[in-house]
């Protein structure tokens, strides 16, 4: 969910839709690695707005760009790696970044913006939202022209109109020869009831686990096992909520032994019953099984 402002000019050369396909992946993320199991070509083609084909075009483009490194793991998915964002110990505090869990991203107003004005919304975002920063940013308006226009390559006057566009999400003016942005009240407003980012990790892994194996599942089933796991990570000292996934993902591929593909179905009553066994065995186990969460060398990061 969270991508790093370090990593902010990687996205000048990226088009609109390149963009939304990025942020579809980081919403995927495990924040450790910054590592994204068995991306789906249909679910990131429908958060971004775009065909299949446009999907695995950006997923080039992102790649040439160096954003991001991918293998395709199975005939059904890639393992995708977004290069540089990791938070391998969970410290966010030294390091400030955008959460594109945030409602905004997923409204039409944002994904109408083209690429160079999603760069500049982005930029006035971190001014005007970290921490310890007031809600206005005040730039010298003559510097903030000339860096701007030769970072995105476009005229003084372009960017104006990148500005004018913008203007729905911020208040934009002049003062005493400085540039003033601040942000609108449509930029905090949030959603109730949305998908936590946790959440959308867990579904990812517990998901693309289930493609693999040719399970069939529906969303209560899934709902189910992710609650049903986040009850029980408190059984482990250290890593509980990573040690817990790889005991289900485990789990899920016992629960389908002598089954032909065609006949697979997850079954919650029986994955609860192999995962609380599994537990009461080695309730003591603190390192997570990479092994079975990643199922390639290194994490999954060698592409």
């Amino acid at each position: 969910m969270k991508f790093k402002y370090s990593l902010l000019d990687n996205l000048i050369p990226l088009s609109s839709l390149q963009i939304d396909v990025l942020i579809s992946l980081v919403r995927r993320a495990d924040e450790r690695n910054a590592y994204v199991r068995g991306v789906y070509y249909r679910d990131v083609a429908e958060d971004a707005g775009c065909c299949n084909q446009s999907f695995y075009n950006s997923l080039s483009a992102l790649k040439k760009h160096g954003v991001i490194k991918f293998r395709k793991e199975s005939e059904l998915d890639y393992d995708v790696h977004i290069c540089g964002n990791a938070y391998p110990d969970q410290n966010y505090a030294d390091e400030t970044y955008v959460n594109f869990n945030d409602d905004i991203f997923s409204k039409k107003s944002w994904k109408s913006l083209k690429g160079h004005e999603k760069y500049l919304f982005l930029y006035f975002y971190q001014y005007t939202f970290r921490k310890g920063a007031g809600k206005t940013m005040v730039r010298n308006k003559k510097d903030f022209y000339e860096e701007m226009a030769e970072k995105l390559h476009v005229t003084k006057n372009v960017l104006r109109r990148y500005l004018h566009q913008l203007k729905l999400f911020y208040s934009i003016g002049t003062l005493n020869g400085n540039l003033l942005v601040t942000r609108k009240k449509i930029l905090w407003q949030k959603k109730e009831n949305k998908k936590s980012e946790e959440q959308w990790m867990l579904e990812q892994y517990i998901i693309s686990q289930c493609r693999r194996l040719h399970i069939q599942y529906t969303e209560e089933a899934i709902k189910g096992l992710i609650h049903l796991l986040k009850g029980k990570r408190n059984h482990f000292i250290r890593n509980g909520t990573i040690v817990a996934l790889g005991k289900m993902l485990r789990c899920i591929d016992k629960s389908i032994e002598g089954y032909r593909p065609k006949d697979r179905k997850l079954s919650g009553g029986l994955v609860n019953k192999l995962f609380s066994a599994s537990i009461l065995v080695s309730d003591h186990e603190e390192e997570p099984d990479y092994e079975i969460i990643f199922q390639t060398n290194q994490l999954g990061l060698c592409f």
